[in-house]
């Protein structure tokens, strides 16, 4: 071993390519251990502390006069003032991991926080204990309804693809462990009293009539996608499913008075916004063709379960679909679902297209391919191993994230807040005036008051929402007359 030698590892620093003693300073190639020589690590008031220079790097113990007892260094290579107290060290814990920035000099920091977002670049960083390094959150890590850090949460584990937030009680899934989750849109709810059908006994989600065990109210639904309505005695036929649009109340506050609703953007860039819609954008895109869903019903386990053993018996596991990959292809998710479950198979899993968004050809839920142990083309006849695997692709509207929270859009002018959240992509933008200003001294002419994305005014940064969700921008502005 030569002279010099990591005493970390015991690698041989001469060996080393760039090591050079007279430095100082050295970061050992094999283990990552920075290293100093006595002369640096023997302060006058700091021990084994390295002092860099903030602008040009340059190790500042190595320059003639230093002290680190001095509070203040003028940097001799570049003329920099460095400060040189307890506060300017990087310690790994207090260390922004994205960004390199010295937590501890920001305003808010404690060195007992164990979840932090550094001011200098916004990153959200968690750690388990106050003496471990920090760690950048991942977004995949956090509900997307809540923002709540899905890795504290009691039973998480990173590969989890169906998860309930403890925080907020969403219900997630993703189609990999390396995805961020979405959330899962419930249609199993009861429209009268809140109850989840699932839990249930005897409801089966793709049940289309149903009677509540909790409230006891008739429900039903066209097709097993549809949220349930409830059936009302002196109802008509052709009147089941309608959604009694003129009952619906306006929860505008009471405040807000003499309100007027601009329903789309084409409406108001006749006003003088700046907001633009896609020349191409039709309103039929975010209609769903129904004309393509049937209703297969799902077969009990034991049935499948004497299908899969005359199967193991006589096919060598093998079983018949029925049905050609293009004929699957023209049917619903659910659907399909139904066939191939009936049929016997035991891995079935469905993969999200976030593909659909103006002027695209495709409508949502709408297959893209049903892939059998890796094959998207196949005939009727084919037979396939029954613990094949199954991924159904579907088509899903896309979904868009929105940089801000709720609070952070207040008091900004409304001609900002909708170029701003056009610019993401987002296409249903409505704006309502609230006509309370006098004078508008405090509360400026155009300031936002609220704004509802999906019927909600409180939102976290970073969440996600369909391109077409309804957001309504309320701003102040001048009474008239």
């Amino acid at each position: 071993m030569g002279e010099y030698y990591c005493p970390n590892c015991n690698a041989d620093l001469d060996d080393q390519i760039g090591f050079d003693p007279s430095n100082g300073t050295w970061t050992c190639t094999e283990c990552g251990q920075f290293l100093m020589d006595d002369d640096i690590a023997d302060g006058d008031s700091f021990e084994g502390v390295a002092w860099f220079c903030d602008n040009c790097n340059a190790l500042l113990n190595r320059q003639s006069g230093f002290s680190d007892s001095d509070g203040t260094w003028t940097c001799t290579e570049c003329g920099h003032i460095n400060g040189i107290t307890d506060e300017d060290i990087l310690e790994d814990e207090h260390t922004c991991p994205n960004c390199g920035a010295n937590l501890k000099k920001q305003y808010d920091y404690s060195k007992y926080s164990n979840e932090y977002t550094c001011t200098e670049c916004g990153a959200d960083l968690y750690r388990d204990y106050s003496d471990d390094e920090f760690d950048v959150i991942d977004e995949k890590d956090k509900c997307p309804n809540c923002g709540a850090f899905l890795k504290k949460q009691s039973g998480y584990s990173d590969y989890d693809d169906d998860w309930t937030c403890s925080e907020c009680n969403t219900e997630l899934h993703r189609a990999l462990s390396s995805d961020a989750f979405s959330i899962v849109e419930d249609k199993n709810i009861c429209p009268n009293c809140g109850s989840s059908l699932l839990k249930q006994s005897g409801y089966r989600e793709y049940s289309c009539d149903w009677t509540c065990t909790e409230c006891e109210a008739d429900l039903y639904r066209d097709y097993s996608f549809k949220e349930f309505n409830i059936v009302n005695d002196d109802d008509d036929e052709d009147d089941i499913g309608d959604n009694n649009e003129d009952d619906i109340e306006d929860d505008t506050d009471d405040e807000v008075a003499d309100t007027v609703t601009v329903s789309n953007y084409s409406s108001y860039a006749e006003k003088g916004t700046n907001i633009v819609i896609p020349s191409d954008y039709n309103q039929s895109d975010r209609e769903y063709s129904e004309s393509l869903f049937t209703a297969t019903p799902m077969l009990s386990k034991s049935e499948v379960r004497k299908k899969r053993i005359k199967a193991f018996i006589f096919k060598k596991k093998r079983i018949p679909i029925g049905y050609s990959s293009d004929i699957l292809k023209t049917k619903s998710a659910e659907d399909v679902y139904a066939i191939l479950h009936n049929c016997g198979f035991k891995h079935i899993k469905q993969v999200e297209l976030k593909d659909i968004y103006v002027g695209s050809n495709y409508i949502e839920n709408e297959i893209d391919k049903v892939e059998l142990n890796g094959q998207a083309n196949y005939a009727a006849e084919i037979l396939f191993p029954y613990d094949a695997t199954v991924i159904i692709t579907i088509h899903k509207k896309r979904e868009i994230s929105i940089p801000y929270n709720s609070s952070s859009l207040r008091r900004l002018n409304y001609n900002e807040v909708c170029s701003r959240l056009s610019s993401l992509g987002f296409t249903e933008i409505k704006l309502v005036p609230i006509k309370d200003l006098v004078i508008g001294l405090l509360t400026k002419n155009g300031a936002v008051e609220k704004v509802l994305v999906n019927g909600s005014k409180s939102f976290k940064k970073n969440t996600f929402f369909k391109y077409d969700t309804d957001i309504i921008v309320y701003y102040h502005t001048f009474k008239k007359g």
